[in-house]
C-alpha cells in the first residue's frame, strides 16, 4: 500500500514549516482505518490552472493525528522524482493505492521490439514499439496502465531516473539499427537527439541514450546543434494541432548549416503527436539544407493526438 497526496500550493511539499501539515477530511478518499504511519507516499504539486503535475517527491508520512474535520501529519521527503503525466488524479486529495510502491527494476529478460512506421515530413521514421498496451482510468482518477517491456524500461528511466535500464534500451536500439535499419544507418552522418521540452532538468534521458547509441554504432552525436529557445513542456497536454504549432513556433533553432547535404538521424524517446519532430525536420531541410532526415524513437503512444 502507498499514498498519493496532492496539493495546488506552489512548492508546498518540500517547504512545509517543520514538515507538519494537515488535510481537511473532505479531501480524503480513504477511511480512518487506512491511515497508517510510515506509509510510502508520493507527493504531487498540481498546477491549479493547467491541472498538470509540476513537481513530485517520494517520502513518508508519520505522527498522524485525527480531529473531527482534519487529519494532521508530518512528512519526510526523501527525494524529488518525475512521474508520468497520467500517473494520478489531478484533483486535490489523499489517495490510497493497494499495491506495493516498487521503484526497483522490473524483470526485462527479453528484447521486445515491434517496429511501427512513423508518418511525417521526414524521409523514414520508426518507433521500436508501442509505449503501452492499455490504460484504464479508474474511478479515483488513477490510471491502471500496462506497458510493453520496452515501454516499461523507458518509463522507469524517464520518470524514476533508473539508469540501470539504459543498457537494455540501448541494446534494443543498436540491434535494430544494425539489422532492420542498416541501409539507412550506412548513409547516416550524425545523430541529433531532440532537445528536451524542459532544458532546466539536470537528467535528460534522450541525451543519455543518444550518447550510448552513438558510441556503439560509431556515428557521432551532436548535442549542441539544435538549440531550444523556449520551454515546450505544456505541449504534452494540448490536443489542438494549431495550438501545438503556435507553441512550437520559434521554439527551436540550429547553430549553422554544418550538415548541409548530409543525412541525419533525429533521435527521441517517446513519439506522441510528432509535432516537435515535424518542426525540427522542416527546420533542418528548409534552413539547414539537410539532404535526408531519418527519425527513430524508442516507443510511441497507441493513438496519435
Amino acid at each position: 500500500m502507498y499514498y498519493i497526496l496532492t496539493t495546488y500550493f506552489p512548492n508546498h511539499w518540500d517547504k512545509i514549516p517543520n514538515n507538519r501539515t494537515s488535510y481537511k477530511r473532505r479531501f480524503l478518499s480513504i477511511t480512518d482505518d487506512r491511515l497508517k504511519n510510515n506509509t510510502p507516499t508520493i507527493f504531487l504539486w498540481i498546477n491549479k490552472d493547467s491541472k498538470n503535475i509540476e513537481k513530485a517527491w517520494i517520502g513518508k508520512i508519520f505522527n498522524i493525528e485525527k480531529t473531527d474535520d482534519s487529519i494532521f501529519y508530518s512528512i519526510k521527503i526523501e527525494k524529488e522524482i518525475e512521474v508520468d503525466p497520467e500517473f494520478a488524479s489531478t484533483k486535490i486529495g489523499w489517495y490510497v493505492i493497494d499495491e506495493e510502491l516498487d521503484l526497483s527494476k522490473d524483470e526485462v529478460s527479453q528484447k521486445t521490439t515491434n517496429p511501427h512506421i512513423l508518418n511525417g515530413n521526414w524521409d523514414q521514421g520508426i518507433a521500436l514499439n508501442l509505449h503501452t498496451l492499455k490504460s484504464i482510468k479508474l474511478p479515483d482518477g488513477k490510471f491502471d496502465t500496462t506497458y510493453t517491456t520496452l515501454g516499461n524500461a523507458l518509463h522507469k528511466l524517464k520518470y524514476w531516473k533508473d539508469i540501470s535500464f539504459i543498457p537494455f534500451i540501448v541494446d534494443n536500439v543498436c540491434v535494430f539499427l544494425n539489422n532492420d535499419f542498416s541501409n539507412f544507418l550506412k548513409i547516416t552522418d550524425v545523430i541529433l537527439p531532440v532537445p528536451p521540452s524542459d532544458t532546466s532538468r539536470s537528467f535528460q534521458p534522450v541525451y543519455e541514450l543518444a550518447k550510448s547509441v552513438s558510441s556503439k554504432v560509431n556515428i557521432p552525436a551532436d548535442f549542441n546543434y539544435l538549440i531550444k529557445l523556449k520551454s515546450t513542456s505544456q505541449i504534452k497536454s494540448i490536443e489542438d494541432p494549431d495550438e501545438r504549432k503556435r507553441i512550437l513556433d520559434g521554439a527551436i533553432d540550429m547553430k549553422d548549416k554544418r550538415y548541409e547535404g548530409k543525412n541525419v538521424l533525429l533521435f527521441d524517446d517517446l513519439f506522441r503527436s510528432g509535432s516537435t519532430l515535424a518542426e525540427i525536420t522542416k527546420l533542418l531541410k528548409d534552413k539547414g539544407k539537410v539532404k535526408l532526415v531519418f527519425v527513430l524513437t524508442i516507443t510511441k503512444t497507441r493513438t496519435k493526438r
